[in-house]
């Protein structure tokens, strides 16, 4: 793969890895640690996060060549914290976060970025209407996010406006991750005092 791209366009300047397995199969088998499929489990790591080691190893030697290039992770909240199930999807993501800063430490001096994007629900799919209003309410923003936004982000890691940046995780998650638990019913609660706060 990684000789195909370099013949056809002569360099390689950006890596983007952003594969995940999230199918409705794999949904149903990667489940909470006591009832988890561990071959779910084995297909999460080794699409999600040995997947983005592989291409990293071999898309690298490239962009040392040409002393430039920008690998970027794609990431997820549940790499953060924890949830009911996905627990190898939830495991390879929290790894994945430390990919950039591998990537930064090991060949930054040599022109290379390492950058992660936590990404934040942005539906492609209909979800129910149920599962909408939990997630619109524990957001900081008026919506949910849109696959647009996202990759405006990945945009940005891979341009050189970023030239500074490397080694970190971004998060575009509308505020999604940046409060506590407790955030939602107690905007409830003051709503029902007349009060926007303490």
């Amino acid at each position: 793969m990684v000789a195909r791209v370099k013949e056809r366009f002569g360099r390689i300047d950006v890596l983007h890895n952003n594969a995940a397995v999230l199918d409705a199969e794999q949904r149903q088998r990667d489940r909470d640690l006591c009832n988890l499929d561990m071959a779910a489990w084995d297909r999460a790591i080794a699409v999600n996060l040995r997947g983005a080691v592989l291409c990293t190893k071999h898309v690298v030697p490239v962009m040392l060549e040409q002393s430039k290039g920008s690998v970027i992770f794609a990431t997820s909240g549940l790499g953060m914290q924890g949830d009911m199930s996905l627990s190898g999807y939830a495991t390879s993501k929290a790894a994945l976060m430390m990919l950039p800063k591998l990537v930064a430490a090991q060949y930054g001096k040599r022109g290379i970025r390492g950058n992660a994007v936590q990404i934040g629900l942005a539906p492609q799919h209909p979800l129910p209407d149920a599962l909408l209003d939990i997630m619109r309410d524990n957001h900081c923003t008026p919506e949910l996010g849109t696959p647009r936004q996202i990759a405006d982000v990945v945009a940005f890691l891979a341009s050189d406006e970023s030239s500074f940046v490397t080694g970190t995780t971004l998060v575009a998650d509308g505020g999604f991750s940046s409060h506590t638990p407790s955030l939602v019913e107690m905007r409830k609660l003051f709503e029902q005092m007349g009060r926007t706060g303490m």
